[in-house]
């Protein structure tokens, strides 16, 4: 009987296993490109952080003819899509060797950069202070 128990529980788990394992999980991200959703305060932005490759292979120039750096056309590539960009959230961060820091804040795009400024220097402020607000 404890034989028949022990294989049952086995084959049990294998059951389970096998189909949780077949069949993975699935979701939407239509959200995060076209920004649909509602709140209370009106639409909901995605927040877009962008991580810049600033290592030393960027400085390599691309074998496309120009005569331009990697980094060049990161750069133009990049300031394509920010002038193009509206209702959305965007941050930029540097990818370095050790890692790199956020030269500027997730922030709603349209926003004038006062505001943005503003914005970052309260919010540090509460951090360093240690609010929990």
């Amino acid at each position: 009987m404890k034989y028949f128990k022990r294989h049952l529980k086995v084959l049990f788990a294998s059951f389970i296993y096998i189909f949780s394992a077949g069949f993975p999980a699935v979701a939407e991200d239509i959200e995060i490109f076209f920004g649909n959703g509602s709140s209370v305060s009106g639409l909901i932005k995605p927040n877009v952080l962008f991580v810049l490759d600033t290592s030393g292979s960027m400085t390599s120039i691309v074998a496309d003819g120009q005569g331009k750096s990697r980094l060049t056309h990161m750069k133009e590539a990049l300031t394509d899509i920010i002038s193009d960009a509206n209702n959305v959230n965007m941050g930029l961060m540097r990818f370095t060797k050790p890692g790199g820091p956020i030269l500027f804040p997730v922030a709603n795009v349209d926003a004038a950069l006062s505001d943005i400024e503003s914005s970052a220097v309260a919010s540090s402020v509460v951090v360093a202070l240690g609010s929990s607000t």
